[in-house]
């Protein structure tokens, strides 16, 4: 991932086990898919969240860059 011209190396273990991931996608003036991403007041950290999964298997996941590296995720299932 780029942030401005820096490259944040984020590994697979981050994502590799996430199923049906959908990119939001903007066309014209409308949005569709579930990625968004948020920084913080400071702009030291990004938090990518993206909701996926299929009805029964639906699932939250938020990746974190701190410093422009990887930091974690936090995965919410069950809902």
């Amino acid at each position: 991932m780029s942030i401005g011209t820096d490259s944040v190396l984020i590994p697979s273990s981050a994502y590799a086990d996430l199923f049906e991931p959908t990119i939001r996608v903007k066309e014209s003036n409308n949005e569709h898919g579930n990625l968004t991403i948020y920084y913080s007041n400071d702009r030291t950290r990004f938090y990518i969240n993206m909701q996926n999964g299929d009805g029964a298997g639906f699932y939250e996941a938020t990746l974190i860059i701190k410093d422009k590296k990887y930091y974690g995720r936090v995965l919410d299932t069950g809902f």
